[in-house]
């Protein structure tokens, strides 16, 4: 079992610096779990005071659009349909670390504890945000609409099968259609099926870096999300490509996703013993802010009688067990039309 065992003090041994261990924490910035957080609180607000258990199914109310056709004159007695509402149960899925210390093992360590628990805790946030953004990758992904209406000339189409509008380049080549028309079919595909252009667009690494390389590099944010250009905000989705590619091999040449203002929204979670704070002085509960994306998060302890000699503790010792978790849901705002969705799903595809 991975352990401090081997930092235990030595007479020469030199503790390594904060700044050589960058490289082993390294992790990429979460910008899809991001953009869903952005709409939390719009979709649904107060949920957490509604959602009470781990079990507590929580509803939510959407009101549909009635289609009707305009009326061709006045009538006396005009009678006609109103339009309705759904319900969506949104689904929650539980993510999360573990990990242990012994009490005693920092007394014969170059480590103190609290540097051995700073750097487990770190680890853990770590690990479970890079959960949260493939996941959410994975949900933006497998969201993309069924249905799209825009038709725009020959090989510029919606393929049914894949749920893709595809953009066929140029004498089978993909540079030339991202220098003149990606990003403008990409709007008129949107324009097309009303959803206007107040939309982001999340790229697989191929098409972000072809974007960038045709915009200028926007004013920073503390997001750290994107670039702006014409309009719409540029988002790098690193899991992307590995998804567009297994859908369809000849997406290589860049995929994306546009995604209308407000059409996505997480709902994380916690306990209501880890938001208030309880030790029942079997095990504690608590919460921490994940300073990557100011989200609480769930932390919970308790301890365990151990021989902690086979770990740089002591025979008598106390092992304590620690988690970090946070409860996800992931949405998509649902639309009457079956299979119809807010996401878009653009790829390029090799002209003749």
């Amino acid at each position: 079992m991975p352990n401090y065992s081997p930092s235990v003090l030595l007479a020469a041994q030199a503790k390594i610096t904060e700044s050589f261990n960058k490289g082993e924490m390294r992790y990429t910035d979460p910008v899809v779990w991001k953009l869903f957080n952005e709409q939390s609180d719009i979709m649904i607000p107060g949920y957490q005071a509604l959602k009470t258990a781990d079990n507590r199914a929580v509803t939510m109310y959407y009101k549909t659009r009635a289609a009707r056709g305009s009326s061709g004159n006045r009538s006396h007695n005009h009678t006609g349909n109103k339009a309705s509402s759904v319900a969506v149960t949104p689904t929650w899925t539980t993510v999360g670390d573990v990990w242990s210390l012994d009490l005693k093992q920092s007394a014969n360590n170059v480590f103190e504890y609290q540097e051995m628990f700073n750097h487990e805790l770190k680890n853990a946030i770590i690990n479970v945000i890079n959960g949260l953004n493939a996941g959410s990758t994975a949900v933006l992904f497998a969201g993309r609409t069924g249905v799209n209406v825009a038709n725009l000339g020959v090989g510029n189409e919606f393929n049914l099968i894949n749920d893709v509008f595809e953009i066929r380049a140029d004498n089978n080549t993909d540079w030339g259609v991202f220098n003149n028309r990606a990003g403008s079919l990409t709007e008129m595909v949107m324009d097309i099926n009303n959803f206007g252009s107040q939309y982001d667009v999340v790229c697989d690494s191929v098409a972000y870096s072809k974007f960038k390389a045709q915009a200028s590099q926007g004013a920073g944010n503390d997001k750290n999300l994107s670039f702006n250009f014409g309009g719409q905000r540029y988002i790098h989705a690193v899991g992307l490509h590995a998804l567009a590619v297994a859908l369809d091999p000849t997406y290589v040449h860049g995929f994306w996703i546009a995604v209308p203002k407000g059409s996505i929204a997480s709902l994380p979670w916690i306990p209501i013993e880890n938001r208030q704070g309880l030790d029942t002085k079997v095990q504690r509960y608590s919460n921490i802010i994940n300073p990557i994306d100011g989200q609480m998060y769930a932390y919970h302890e308790y301890e365990e009688r151990t021989d902690g000699s086979g770990r740089g503790g002591q025979v008598q010792d106390e092992r304590q067990q620690k988690e970090l978790t946070i409860d996800a849901s992931l949405n998509i705002e649902p639309l009457s039309q079956a299979n119809a969705t807010p996401l878009h799903a653009v790829a390029i595809v090799p002209g003749s």
